[in-house]
């Protein structure tokens, strides 16, 4: 039995397969017919194209050499703005294995076809391990003839993260199958003949007493992608043809023409490619462009599509500004690598010329925090279960962001996990308002105090459990927080804290930026603004 084709599966190919889908919104791809949807190239939840152009291309490397883990890193940092960093390696995993292996097969069947006559018969195997499908499982061992209609539709990968595969077999090798399928029972023959066979090219298998499955429609068609739009097209009646053909035609592509056009191979879409959009001069800019400035309401897509158009040229790494990381493994919330990822979020937009005035960061997991008293001119340390993170200025010389648990008592799973990370860009924050150096940071806080002293003009300070609030109408009471250290002098220290950290609680600010939920939504917006200048000085 042959496992492999003569001839090497052509990688440039592949290559080209990848790199000339059209890259569409998930509301075009879903118009797609199922045969058109292999054709093309989306990702949920992200309108921004740069992004699914750039992400797109990364996949294409693959074919040609390039390297999986790395691909996979890269992926993850362009679509990290929506989604949590766990979901968007998560998602750059699917997206690689989907596209390059999808890839591969269709070239992998083309070469199958055109050796039709010489191995006029086919095989589905299945990897049969604790993660395959029933369906595919089902599948396993089949034998049919190279032309079953079968093959259209069911030539692995027809689903996501599908590792089946098909191979070739001659005459006498599926003669050979059959001659052993007469001593076999009925539900474990290989070569499918007669009603077995018009029961599967129909769509399901059965492979025993009260063991049919219905395969269901694929999600994708392996053999799609390399045949010519007409073809395709000739099995849709007119009016679908006609509904689809109009639609198409009037959705501009990212490199001229139009979607119908790339489809027929008019247009291409890999050559001349559009530049990335240039990074916007000030956050007012950004928020214009995202439509966010002018919006009734707010949305996640659009403010993840802000974020991403945030991003640096040449951000800092967050490996060379960690000092350390203690207490992740112990407590349990969240891994190194997410922490390093969260950190990175940040520095993705922050200029280097304020992430470079930055000293060293350490960042600390207790079960249960302890925070500075000063009792008659002496600091000491005071257990306190409750407080959800402090900033503190250690006395060996380095900030230190120390982060209890208690906070999080009850919440299990996701929800714990972003919580832990709202918490952590909450005190990250405060990093780069209290740490930074340099003229740029001497003017951001200036202007974060003049903002806090307008907004608070007039209101009476409250003292609750020892705390010193002005609450103005602040989307949260304790933004409003002066410490005594602040008393008597420009304050407004949590302000940029509590505005920065719902980059990880999008429900919260869209709640508050939407003028139709929010009758303060205009204060909730300037502020907004106010805090995120720091990323464009």
């Amino acid at each position: 039995m042959l496992s492999f084709a003569l001839d090497p599966v052509p990688h440039d190919a592949a290559r080209r397969l990848i790199a000339d889908k059209p890259a569409v919104t998930r509301d075009v791809f879903d118009d797609l017919p199922d045969e058109m949807q292999a054709r093309a190239y989306t990702i949920t939840g992200i309108e921004d194209f740069d992004v699914l152009q750039n992400t797109r291309d990364l996949i294409a490397r693959i074919p040609a050499g390039g390297d999986w883990a790395k691909t996979k890193k890269e992926i993850a940092a362009q679509i990290s703005p929506w989604f949590t960093p766990a979901g968007a390696a998560n998602r750059a995993d699917l997206l690689l294995a989907h596209h390059a292996f999808s890839a591969y097969a269709s070239c992998q069947a083309r070469i199958m076809d055109a050796q039709m006559d010489t191995f006029p018969w086919r095989q589905y195997l299945s990897t049969k391990d604790g993660k395959v499908r029933a369906t595919h499982r089902a599948l396993h061992g089949i034998i049919l003839r190279a032309d079953s209609p079968f093959w259209r539709d069911h030539t692995p990968p027809w689903e996501f993260r599908c590792r089946c595969q098909v191979v070739e077999l001659l005459d006498d090798e599926a003669a050979e199958e059959l001659a052993k399928d007469q001593s076999r029972k009925p539900e474990d023959r290989r070569v499918l003949e007669g009603p077995a066979l018009a029961r599967l090219e129909a769509g399901t298998i059965t492979r025993g007493p009260e063991q049919s499955h219905v395969l269901g429609t694929p999600l994708q068609s392996v053999r799609a992608t390399t045949l010519p739009y007409e073809e395709i097209a000739t099995r849709w009646d007119a009016r679908t043809r006609k509904n689809f053909e109009d639609k198409a035609a009037a959705t501009p592509m990212e490199n001229g023409g139009n979607l119908l056009s790339h489809l027929r191979g008019e247009t291409s879409v890999v050559s001349p490619r559009s530049a990335r959009a240039p990074r916007p001069v000030s956050f007012a800019a950004a928020l214009d462009a995202s439509g966010l400035a002018t919006a009734a309401t707010w949305s996640r897509t659009a403010l993840a599509n802000l974020r991403a158009s945030m991003r640096v040229a040449a951000p800092a790494q967050a490996a060379d500004l960690l000092a350390g990381i203690s207490g992740a493994r112990q407590v349990g919330v969240l891994t190194e690598k997410e922490i390093l990822r969260s950190v990175q979020d940040m520095l993705d937009i922050l200029p280097p010329e304020i992430a470079g005035t930055l000293p060293k960061l350490t960042i600390g997991f207790v079960k249960r925090f302890t925070k500075v008293v000063r009792t008659n001119g002496v600091d000491r340390l005071k257990p306190d279960p409750t407080t959800r993170g402090d900033y503190l200025a250690a006395v060996d010389g380095g900030p230190r962001i120390r982060l209890s648990i208690a906070a999080l008592k009850g919440l299990r799973g996701e929800p714990r996990r972003r919580e832990m990370r709202r918490i952590l860009s909450h005190e990250l924050m405060h990093w780069v308002h209290a740490d930074a150096t340099g003229q740029a940071a001497e003017r951001y806080r200036a202007v974060i105090s003049a903002h806090y002293a307008r907004r608070t003009a007039g209101d009476a300070i409250e003292t609750i459990q020892g705390v010193t609030l002005r609450r103005d109408r602040w989307w949260n009471p304790a933004v409003g927080t002066e410490y005594p250290f602040e008393l008597g002098k420009p304050a407004g220290l949590e302000v940029p804290s509590w505005h920065y950290e719902l980059w990880e609680a999008p429900e919260t600010a869209i709640k508050h930026a939407s003028i139709d939920s929010s009758p303060d939504a205009a204060d909730f917006r300037a502020s907004f603004s106010v805090v995120h200048s720091i990323f464009f000085p």
